[in-house]
């Protein structure tokens, strides 16, 4: 067994746990976990610490993915003695292995629908990644259309998507996306007129600044759709803390080569590049998600 104990943060920080298994599918997650949560393999009789939360894996190896907000650069300092309170108790293994796919059968009780495609995908080469990550970048406005559902939740999920193994390999984009109804994304990769966000074009976009249905918090991440990360060096977030509404209650965002010095909040593109943007809602209304910022 593997012990992992969190510490208590102060109200109004945002603090979550999220773990995947070996297939990356979510087995749990959890907004501000407090105390130990024990894992173990399922099917085997282990002892676990009294008063611990258990949480069986099925898979020798469990992705533990631990967020802590930062509302600014000078918060770090806050943030740093959360972390450094988290600690892990259990028997380190020096992990090696040369097919990750041959590695997963051997160390986890795979999903009997899953097996047989495993198996077939033992000589998955970097060619037919690379493969892959091509189709997945051209096809992503169709396969993003309908945010995250689906695509990173339980294998039983309920979600529209669930089932649908291309939504699923969608999620290598963000494979470390949460579950919609922990968090809620939606990508857009178009503007208002459906054409496809182009550095070479300026686009406005207005956001209400406190977005109805939203419980938590929520954030507006501008990336490359070459590479699908953020551009380096260059401002790509924005969120409540680092901006304040108008008169409307709204925020404006300008995308845009140069700096417009308008008022609007500015997130810079390169010229001649496609890009994207995702807004992320934290604990969203999934009965009253936000709407694409047109007119």
């Amino acid at each position: 067994p593997v012990t992992v104990t969190f510490p208590e943060v102060e109200e109004g920080r945002y603090y979550s746990i999220h773990i995947t298994d070996m297939e990356h599918y979510t087995i749990y997650d959890e907004v501000f976990p407090e105390g130990a949560y024990t894992f173990i393999r399922k099917g085997k009789d282990m002892e676990t610490p009294k008063g611990t939360t258990v949480i069986e894996c099925a898979g020798n190896y469990p992705h533990l993915f631990i967020r802590v907000q930062v509302f600014t650069n000078d918060d770090l300092e806050n943030v740093y003695p959360i972390q450094d309170k988290i600690t892990i108790e259990g028997v380190s293994k020096k992990l090696e292995f040369d097919n990750p796919i041959e590695f997963t059968l051997a160390n986890r009780d795979v999903y009997p629908q899953n097996k047989a495609w495993l198996q077939s995908s033992v000589d998955f080469s970097h060619d037919d990644y690379l493969r892959v990550s091509k189709y997945i970048g051209e096809n992503a406005p169709r396969i993003g259309a309908i945010g995250n559902f689906g695509k990173f939740g339980p294998i039983d999920s309920n979600e529209k998507g669930s089932n649908d193994m291309e939504n699923r390999a969608g999620g290598i984009i963000g494979h470390l996306g949460f579950p919609v109804h922990h968090a809620y994304y939606q990508p857009y990769f178009t503007n208002c007129d459906d054409e496809v966000l182009i550095g070479d074009k300026t686009e406005v976009f207005t956001f209400p600044y406190e977005p109805e249905g939203v419980e938590l918090f929520w954030s507006i991440t501008r990336y490359s759709a070459l590479t699908r990360n953020t551009l380096p060096k260059k401002n790509d977030l924005i969120n409540a803390y680092n901006t304040k509404p108008d008169e409307n209650g709204n925020i404006t965002i300008t995308f845009s080569v140069e700096d417009p010095k308008d008022g609007t909040y500015w997130i810079p593109v390169n010229a001649g590049e496609p890009y994207y943007f995702v807004c992320r809602y934290y604990k969203p209304d999934l009965n009253n998600l936000p709407k694409k910022p047109c007119n």
